[in-house]
């Protein structure tokens, strides 16, 4: 009787360690995703502000506003492309198991992932800054633009809710 305990323990403790394992994995999986995606927004934030700034030329109302207009269209331009790792990340992985399974589940799973794919796409800062152009028209309202872009905080935290559930949802998946 003492040796089943003995051997319970012994497969708990290896069933521990594995488990353990795993959990790190997920979590340097995760780090490593979140990096690429802060890498990937500073990347397209640099790229798109500095072909914006200098086409928007050096008027005295523009270079006010651009610090807080540059800082936000940072931020939320790195949290969206966070999002869009993580989502492609969970794509990726569902699409595996779909293959071996062809659970309807996941193959919702994976609609829901391409549709939240589309509207990060979609929330791109730099798209929406072209839409808005294309619609007031370029030397005419890049003054009004960019001020109402620069109190833009509210997507910046509704994008930044979307990563907290990505980063949960990619965990639990992953385990």
């Amino acid at each position: 009787m003492g040796k089943k305990q003995n051997n319970r323990k012994d497969e708990g403790g290896i069933e521990m360690k594995y488990n353990d394992s795993i959990q790190m994995k997920t979590l340097l999986m995760l780090f490593i995703l979140l990096i690429a995606g802060v890498i990937t927004g500073i990347i397209v934030s640099i790229a798109s502000l500095s072909a914006l700034y200098t086409r928007v030329g050096q008027s005295e109302k523009v270079i006010e506003i651009w610090p807080s207009f540059s800082t936000n269209f940072t931020i939320e331009t790195i949290i969206i492309c966070m999002n869009l790792v993580l989502l492609i990340a969970l794509l990726w992985s569902y699409r595996k198991d779909f293959k071996k399974t062809k659970s309807p589940f996941l193959l919702g799973l994976i609609l829901f992932f391409l549709v939240l794919l589309i509207q990060s796409l979609l929330s791109i800062p730099l798209l929406n800054l072209l839409t808005s152009i294309i619609t007031i028209g370029a030397r005419q309202g890049f003054f009004y633009i960019l001020l109402g872009y620069q109190s833009a905080i509210f997507s910046i935290i509704a994008h930044l809710f979307e990563t907290v559930a990505l980063v949960i949802l990619f965990y639990i998946s992953m385990r």
